[in-house]
């Protein structure tokens, strides 16, 4: 601390490493082309310093953070048709925050912060993977780099005198990456999902608000949830450039109740709505119901039984 400010600094580092391998069988038989096989040794290093930095005026603050990152990919592929990835990159990632205590009660903040993002594990395999009964995913394409950028301001209400609490909160990101997915449908819905080396833009916008009030007389925590995203990206589907826009909503409803120091039930009730549409006049729309009740009971020290039960309608 140095009068209003206080100082944050942080360093450390990251190492991660996985083995994937993958191998399409048909009828017993192995698929001896390179296409359908995946033999990955994965490294990751990352070597970070972070600053933050805070000022503090009466009920303001102010911050900033300012994170380098310096990043070492080592992926090795085992098969003679792949390219290895090898690379390191040095990067600046900084955000800035501003929040008003505006009373006791009511808190209203705004951020803003940019972010660089490589690809993982899972967006580089070359071979074939089936990732659901319908569905196979490779990757022909460059190693992905997205740069993203976002935007948000909300409030925050605590009282715990009256045990409620409520947040709500709006935001904006603009990514920015070096590839686009591409998609291949036929007429019984199977999918081939790969990515191509193009430059792509997505637009994303979210709104997010939930309140939580506990009632005494009754036991019982209540709380809301409520989402809402729209996306707008583009992608090639069956071989045409089209844009997308998603959009996804969402709305839960808890119920906490407590018996006594031992017995809680908890039922949570999730509605979500999804929705995609294409400029080339194809729509996909989901809508799923969940329903769940659990019983949790503690029937000794250190000993817990739970029973659950879910329901699902799409």
């Amino acid at each position: 601390g140095l009068g209003n400010f206080t100082l944050s600094p942080k360093i450390g580092f990251d190492f991660e490493q996985k083995i994937f391998n993958s191998n399409l069988v048909i009828d017993g038989n192995e698929k001896l082309n390179a296409d359908y096989k995946n033999e990955i040794d994965w490294k990751y290093n990352r070597i970070f310093a972070n600053l933050g930095i805070q000022f503090r005026y009466k009920n303001w603050r102010a911050g900033i953070d300012l994170p380098l990152n310096y990043r070492l990919y080592d992926v090795r592929k085992n098969n003679p048709n792949e390219k290895d990835i090898s690379f390191n990159k040095l990067n600046l990632e900084p955000s800035l925050y501003l929040i008003k205590d505006v009373n006791k009660f009511w808190q209203i903040s705004a951020s803003k912060k940019k972010k660089k993002n490589y690809g993982n594990l899972n967006q580089i395999p070359n071979g074939y993977i089936l990732r659901n009964y319908n569905t196979l995913v490779s990757n022909n394409s460059t190693f992905p780099k997205i740069l993203s950028r976002n935007a948000s301001v909300g409030f925050k209400y605590r009282n715990p005198l009256i045990a409620t609490f409520a947040n709500a909160s709006y935001t904006y990101s603009r990514n920015t990456t070096n590839i686009t997915q591409s998609a291949t449908i036929d007429a019984t819905t199977n999918t081939e999902n790969s990515f191509i080396e193009r430059k792509n833009s997505s637009d994303l916008n979210a709104v997010n608000a939930n309140i939580s009030k506990y009632f005494r007389y009754i036991k019982t925590k209540i709380s809301l949830n409520t989402s809402y995203t729209s996306e707008d990206s583009q992608l090639f589907i069956n071989n045409q450039f089209s844009k997308t826009k998603t959009i996804n909503k969402s709305f839960s409803l808890i119920l906490d109740y407590r018996l006594n120091d031992n017995v809680f039930i908890v039922y949570q009730t999730n509605l979500s709505d999804y929705e995609n549409n294409l400029d080339t006049n194809i729509s996909f729309k989901n809508t799923q119901l969940n329903n769940e009740i659990s019983l949790n009971w503690q029937f000794l020290e250190k000993h817990y039984l739970q029973f659950n039960t879910l329901q699902t309608s799409n």
